[in-house]
């Protein structure tokens, strides 16, 4: 159980919530709205995700090793010495090609594929003031994006091809900064609560807001 528990915390798998929830909302964008996702295509795109980011996790925690050790960073299953190196490596290397193979399958099934994943690390000591002004880049992004296509959208390109793409833009980079800054696991939010806790509060009322007024108007976004 334990072992099972420090693979879960090297692949981050608990990113596949979101990761599940952006395919779903991306169906529903390209679906307008006229039903859901088939169950084969939805799993065939999630494990797609799914394999090439947990993968390039394991990868990533192997090469900053040394610097986690550094930074006494005892939340990283290899510092603990709960897995061993090389087993990320072997990980690395069993679902990497996996999700590569998917991803030929999801272009055959679809046409498409997008799979660029990625992570943000920080080399050297941080505190939390520092960590913390960091991790609000990426939430205030979306945020400013989010309030900058809305009015585009309702206002100016209302029931037209650019009003669509203003109004997908616009909730994309609402969701995308609500989950950011929920408080908890590697997310950006907890980051942000440990360095100030107004300050989160400031930028998740906005994100939350934008939501709640695109879910009112979620219909005239995607007609």
């Amino acid at each position: 159980m334990k072992k099972i528990k420090a693979i879960w915390e090297l692949m981050r798998l608990e990113h596949g919530v979101m990761i599940a929830l952006g395919i779903l909302v991306g169906s529903l964008v390209a679906l307008k709205g006229s039903g859901f996702p088939s169950f084969d295509k939805f799993m065939l795109t999630f494990f797609t995700a799914l394999f090439l980011e947990a993968s390039t996790f394991a990868l990533n925690d192997y090469y900053d090793l040394e610097i986690d050790r550094k930074n006494n960073r005892i939340d990283r299953p290899l510092v603990r010495g709960d897995l061993q190196p090389k087993s990320a490596i072997i990980l690395f290397f069993i679902f990497f090609p996996l999700g590569l193979i998917l991803a030929l399958g999801l272009a055959i099934f679809t046409g498409i594929v997008f799979a660029a994943p990625g992570a943000v690390m920080f080399m050297g000591g941080s505190r939390h003031h520092e960590t913390g002004k960091i991790a609000i880049a990426g939430p205030l992004s979306n945020i400013i994006i989010a309030y900058i296509s809305f009015p585009l959208f309702y206002f100016i390109f209302f029931e037209t091809q650019f009003g669509a793409l203003f109004g997908f833009i616009c909730l994309i980079n609402a969701l995308l900064a609500f989950f950011n800054l929920l408080p908890f696991g590697p997310l950006d939010g907890l980051k942000v609560v440990k360095w100030n806790a107004t300050v989160w509060l400031l930028l998740f009322i906005p994100a939350i807001f934008m939501l709640i007024v695109l879910w009112q108007r979620f219909t005239p976004i995607f007609y």
